[in-house]
């Protein structure tokens, strides 16, 4: 289809662009995950791409359950047992924290914004739990407006990184916070365990063929094979529709395949090609989007900040003082949250190098548990 081939030369193009050195610059405060989705929706309100298109229900139905399968095939879960028991609490508690920062922050909003954004407010917490995959997921599960789920990425990119760039600012603090709150001693580590953060944009699909008719499998009979588990279930309300169990079954047939050692060996085909899909997903998303309910961003911004800091407090002043637990590990705890794969680790690489595998494996722990906590929110807000 004609628009299927423009966004995936918008996405390439993006791919390209970020690779350049010389093009650095556009990527400096603009993250590429926002060119994906506003360029296809300035296309399409500019009459180059239409509003509506069977082609970008075909590529959320399809692409996205693939993505989150090809995504957490190249996740470790094993390296949960060599973390400990203190950071899989932090991790635990800031996921606690972000929902109930969202409770208030609904209550606070919701009668301002329209009259079904708790599907927006949904779709948010999966992205501050578990990353923009689950964010996707989340919105197609709970039938988020486009328009809408415009509003949320427009919030989750401005938010968060404001978020994370705070985080960075609290840095030199963090002794004199530990004493306040009689923290415990810092003593993590994965056993020397090499790992490395996933970068944001890869040019490259796959860089082993043989790896290309696992994916086309996957992304054929497995997409087509989940959509029709989905819809053997009935829905339960307006909160888990039948996509919602297509979602939660690419969900475990993603935890489960990553033990085999195919995807083993092939990490970082599937990761690149998951990366790729959920881009394409989220350019289908903007294409399909309209500047409607722009007049209500304002609104929507004010809703995230109150979210992220009722968060931070949660956080850092009641469960950082009543647990005990240092300040470092929290801030990463926060950002795995707030941020995902991509961010976590950077910012653990911030406070001491030798905590980027920490962040790495608390990201993937949010990936694994972020839309059952989005549809434990939805049931809360609905």
């Amino acid at each position: 289809m004609t628009e299927t081939g423009v966004l995936i030369s918008i996405i390439f193009t993006i791919f390209y662009a970020a690779s350049r050195e010389k093009l650095q610059f556009l990527f400096r405060y603009t993250p590429t995950v926002v060119y994906a989705y506003v360029i296809p929706m300035a296309f399409s309100y500019s009459g180059i791409l239409p509003v509506s298109s069977i082609a970008y229900d075909t590529i959320q139905n399809y692409l996205l359950p693939a993505a989150i399968i090809f995504l957490l095939s190249s996740s470790d879960p094993s390296a949960l047992k060599k973390l400990g028991l203190y950071p899989v609490i932090g991790m635990f508690v800031g996921t606690l924290a972000v929902l109930a920062g969202g409770l208030v922050s609904f209550y606070l909003f919701s009668a301002y914004l329209e009259k079904d954004v708790w599907k927006g407010f949904a779709a948010l917490s999966a992205s501050w739990i578990g990353g923009s995959t689950s964010m996707l997921a989340a919105g197609k599960s709970f039938q988020t407006p486009s328009s809408m789920m415009g509003m949320m990425v427009l919030v989750d990119t401005v938010v968060s990184y404001s978020w994370m760039a705070f985080l960075i600012f609290l840095r030199p603090f963090s002794g004199t916070i530990d004493q306040w709150n009689h923290a415990r001693p810092m003593d993590i580590s994965l056993d020397g365990t090499p790992v490395t953060p996933t970068p944001e944009s890869q040019t490259s699909i796959f860089s082993h063929t043989h790896s290309l008719a696992f994916a086309i499998l996957i992304m054929t009979l497995g997409s087509e094979l989940l959509l029709r588990l989905g819809k053997v279930h009935p829905g339960q309300g307006k909160i888990i529709s039948a996509f919602g169990w297509t979602v939660l079954y690419a969900t475990l047939a993603g935890f489960l395949v990553s033990f085999l050692p195919h995807f083993k060996r092939n990490q970082e085909d599937y990761q690149n090609l998951g990366n790729f899909l959920l881009y394409l997903v989220l350019a289908a998303l903007g294409a399909s989007s309209d500047f409607s309910s722009i007049r209500n961003a304002h609104l929507y911004l004010a809703a995230g900040v109150v979210w992220i800091l009722l968060h931070g407090f949660f956080l850092f002043v009641i469960a950082g003082k009543f647990l005990k637990l240092p300040f470092p590990l929290l801030a990463i705890s926060s950002q795995c949250n707030i941020g995902g794969i991509i961010s976590g680790p950077i910012l653990a690489s911030v406070y001491h190098p030798s905590l980027v595998p920490v962040g790495l494996v608390l990201a993937i722990l949010g990936n694994l548990y972020a839309l059952t906590f989005a549809f434990l929110f939805a049931w809360m807000i609905a």
